[in-house]
């Protein structure tokens, strides 16, 4: 009874660690994770609701968003979302989000710094 449990406490750890590490790959984050927790501090406390709050825990692929979704994103409006639809429509397929940063693509750094922690190109 006693290595019963120790085997289940063993599996419920080793489970959570490949959970933890799936998420943080998938978010495709790993290299920036410091400066996702920076840029969230850096917001106003009134501007993190909890549908910011949920965008940025589950990310918008590039690739593959509509122009209801970009809008959904604060700080993207109607023009910017067709501006960015329009770009990835024209290039195909984008392997970073940094494609989307002037001087080829349709978004200032301003806006870029904005709106970069809710998306991410697979």
């Amino acid at each position: 009874m006693f290595f019963d449990s120790i085997k289940i406490q063993h599996i419920i750890i080793w489970t959570s660690l490949v959970l933890v590490i799936t998420f943080i790959v998938q978010r495709g984050h790993y290299l920036e994770s410091t400066h996702l927790v920076k840029s969230v501090y850096k917001q106003d406390a009134k501007d993190i609701d909890k549908h910011n709050l949920l965008l940025f825990l589950k990310p918008i692929d590039i690739n593959h968003t509509t122009f209801n979704q970009l809008v959904e994103i604060p700080g993207v409006g109607p023009k910017e979302a067709i501006r960015i639809l329009d770009f990835v429509h024209r290039q195909g397929f984008l392997f970073s989000i940094s494609e989307l940063e002037f001087p080829e693509g349709p978004l200032t750094i301003k806006e870029f710094q904005r709106i970069k922690v809710y998306i991410y190109a697979r």
